[in-house]
């Protein structure tokens, strides 16, 4: 490799310390190819008094937010920090803005946030050293249309890595109506994406549809998967007390990924099995419902870092998988549970949710699908067998090695040298 070291931009959604889900991904390729390379990280605020710079590791960090987005945050903080009456109003200040988001997104000619757009350009222009590549991502898009623009006047090359659907996906475009509306316009920026990419790294949610829509591109096409695959510490079992320990740990989305049958199945079981939640989202309500109503089963412990989530999994004796109703995509905390070598105990929604699949080949886990039959005595036989199981990381590499960090940087680097 050259002694002069290149320059690579992020452009992501939440990053360091409070990761999203692509923030955690694209954070260990990061973490690797810092190594070699020049990292800067474009991400997203994700408080209202977070620093718009930062330094993590040897990667610098530019934090970005639009008006919107600040009155969203500032909004929370209110309601997490009042009581009452002034709760109340907060929470409908709250609704009201997420009316005036969606109807925002439901009268433009596609999904995009200009404003979101306009600040990732202007972060990018402001980088004193001169950009090799940009690795944004499509979620947010608005981070791909970005490096598009900025490509127009600068001499990069660009390398989307690419997660969540972006035409095809019903929670981003709000509802089935604003989809159909906005996918002609929304698959024109998809194809200029492929069109002007020095190619493209994308998760199996994509595959099909790239086959149907873009085979034309399948050649500057690379396929990988979460890289999310990380040799943990030893296991922690019986961290807690004498109980077995169900753990969740993640967002749940009272329409995407809704915990009530999973609520249900922990509450039929006997009382030393009980359910620790470390979770966050409109679907967290119905934790805190039975948390209240049953508080030595349903253990509702809120949001927390990621470090502590990742503590948390290892503690516990067996972890819990919520499918996601959206059957196109496999969360990608799958791949967290994986790297564990716990026990999982997968609750679907359908048999065509592919975590299924994806499970298909690991040796300790457990299907079981919404509206069939289970038998509950079944379930607590699984539990009980496999509540100290601990798989060697060099057995799941073996397994899932596509999902290493390792192996998708070498794969990313060959293009990165060409």
């Amino acid at each position: 490799m050259s002694s002069i070291r290149k320059n690579i931009v992020f452009i992501l959604g939440s990053y360091y310390p409070n990761y999203s889900a692509v923030g955690k991904c694209l954070g260990n390729i990061a973490d690797i190819l810092e190594e070699d390379y020049n990292i800067t990280v474009i991400s997203m605020k994700n408080k209202f008094d977070q620093e718009e710079k930062a330094i993590y590791r040897r990667q610098d960090i530019i934090r970005v937010s639009t008006k919107y987005l600040d009155k969203r945050m500032i909004i929370k903080e209110k309601i997490k920090a009042s009581e009452g009456i002034k709760k109340y109003i907060y929470l409908k200040c709250e609704k009201i803005l997420r009316l005036y988001g969606f109807f925002r997104i439901i009268f433009s000619k596609n999904t995009i946030d200009k404003a979101l757009e306009k600040k990732f350009i202007l972060a990018l222009q402001n980088i004193n050293s001169p950009i090799d590549y940009i690795i944004p991502t499509c979620s947010p898009f608005e981070s791909i249309n970005a490096a598009l623009k900025f490509k127009e006047r600068k001499d990069v090359e660009i390398i989307p890595f690419i997660f969540d659907l972006f035409a095809e996906n019903n929670n981003l475009n709000r509802c089935t109506f604003n989809k159909r509306l906005k996918k002609k316009a929304n698959m024109r920026l998809e194809r200029k994406m492929l069109e002007h990419s020095k190619c493209i790294f994308y998760v199996s949610n994509w595959t099909d549809y790239l086959n149907e829509n873009f085979s034309e591109f399948l050649t500057k096409s690379i396929e990988v998967e979460h890289p999310l695959l990380i040799k943990k510490n030893e296991c922690i079992n019986k961290s807690y007390d004498e109980n077995i320990h169900i753990v969740y740990t993640g967002i749940l989305d009272e329409k995407i990924r809704n915990p009530e049958f999973a609520l249900e199945l922990l509450i039929q079981m006997s009382k030393d099995i009980v359910g620790d939640f470390y979770s966050f989202g409109s679907g967290n309500i119905f934790v805190e419902k039975q948390s209240n109503k049953f508080p030595e089963k349903v253990i509702s412990h809120g949001k927390v870092t990621s470090v502590e989530a990742s503590k948390a999994r290892l503690m516990g004796n067996i972890l819990l998988s919520i499918g996601n109703k959206n059957v196109t995509q496999i969360p990608s905390k799958t791949f967290e549970y994986i790297s564990t070598g716990k026990a999982i105990l997968h609750i679907a929604e359908n048999s065509s949710d592919p975590t299924i699949k994806l499970l298909d080949k690991y040796p300790a886990k457990m299907i079981v699908i919404k509206n069939e039959f289970y038998d509950i005595g079944e379930i607590e036989k699984f539990i009980r067998k496999n509540q100290f199981t601990d798989i060697p990381f060099d057995s799941i590499l073996k397994m899932y090695y596509f999902a290493y960090p390792p192996y998708i940087c070498e794969k990313m680097k060959s293009q990165l040298t060409v």
